[in-house]
């Protein structure tokens, strides 16, 4: 096994290595596999130029202050006769969320075993792998808990600074308390977020790999990487630093690139939609439901078309970054450099017919 390579080093044998899974040769079957593993793990990147929803309010002569009194205190009336529609529909986020969290944390090891091993083969990786990524599930679900927990126990020692000082109450006489407190719970704010970004950031890109080649659990795969962590501590900040700025890097190329495909797809997408609504605007059933129900599913399956887009164009950076991991881990890690830095076979030597025996005449 070779040196231990630095962030920067690592950059490029998992620049080769993204290049022949994807182009040499290139394997359309395997691209598209890959798409779906990065919409499954998150791993796309996109302009939020136009992934966002834009709303544009409607132009009415009420006052701005009617409309913030209709926040404020809303049409409860208006909105019983919604309410479980809207029960269901939160309900039905949740779970949607804790199903894709679900996939994702599978995939993630689907992810590293295909750029490990050149190959993705989903259904057999999803068997393969289903238990491991319930246990990342489970400590996903686990940490994101706690640092919703973290963000309350924040606000709560905020409210109640507020509270017993009486700045809550008189503002005006406590303004130093209060830039002072507010600049405190800032940076309190900044490192909380930092530390839960940085953690899973260890997790992802760490953990798993030792979960996935030692088969052991979330717990065990923790200790061995902060032993890792501790033993070479300028190498992983520099790993963290040169990631921050590949990450930058790549998400203003691959968003320009989804930007103009997107736009490419809006075309006929928008030509499509326009005649769809003037045929059923004549056809007099522009507010029926059956339409407006066929209309949600239409959408939804464009809005999954333009996802799979933006999964497809970003499949080389996401297959980049998963080398970069095993580049950067393997050099330092002996069980996943053994697999990446295998000695090849000696070629068998050549045979010779025995002297001792003539040859048929």
């Amino acid at each position: 096994m070779p040196a231990s390579l630095s962030a920067i080093d690592a950059i490029s044998p998992a620049f080769d290595r993204a290049k022949r899974q994807l182009f040499q040769p290139f394997r359309f079957a395997y691209w598209a596999r890959m798409a779906l593993v990065a919409l499954a793990t998150g791993e796309f990147y996109s302009s939020s130029g136009w992934g966002g929803f834009h709303f544009t309010m409607p132009s009415s002569r009420r006052s701005p202050g009617y409309v913030l009194l209709g926040l404020v205190q809303p049409h409860w009336e208006y909105l019983r006769r919604y309410l479980p529609v809207i029960i269901l529909a939160i309900l039905f986020l949740f779970v949607l969320a804790f199903l894709w969290a679900y996939v994702g944390s599978v995939f993630r090891f689907i992810l590293f075993d295909s750029v490990l091993t050149d190959r993705c083969a989903i259904k057999e990786q999803w068997r393969q792998w289903s238990s491991q990524g319930f246990r990342f599930f489970i400590w996903r679900i686990c940490f994101g808990f706690g640092v919703m927990a973290a963000l309350g126990v924040l606000a709560g020692a905020a409210i109640l600074a507020l509270v017993a000082t009486g700045a809550i109450h008189n503002p005006r006489q406590h303004i130093v308390l209060l830039v002072l407190g507010g600049i405190l719970a800032f940076l309190l704010l900044t490192c909380l977020i930092i530390a839960a970004a940085l953690i899973a950031l260890f997790a992802k890109d760490f953990v798993v790999p030792v979960m996935a080649l030692e088969n052991v659990g979330i717990i065990d795969g923790w200790k061995r990487v902060i032993a890792l962590l501790g033993a070479e501590k300028k190498s992983y900040v520099g790993y963290v630093l040169m990631k921050i700025v590949l990450v930058v890097g790549s998400t203003i190329i691959f968003g320009i690139l989804t930007l103009i495909a997107v736009f490419l797809l809006f075309i006929p997408i928008s030509i499509v939609g326009v005649g769809a609504y003037f045929f059923a605007k004549a056809q007099g059933l522009l507010w029926s439901f059956p339409v407006i129900a066929i209309g949600i599913v239409l959408a939804a399956i464009v809005l999954a078309g333009i996802f799979y887009v933006t999964a497809f164009i970003s499949a080389p950076a996401m297959v980049f970054f998963q080398a970069y991991v095993i580049d950067f881990l393997g050099s330092r890690y002996p069980a996943l450099g053994n697999r990446i830095y295998a000695p090849t076979p000696p070629p068998a030597p050549p045979s010779f017919p025995d002297a001792g025996v003539m040859p048929a005449s």
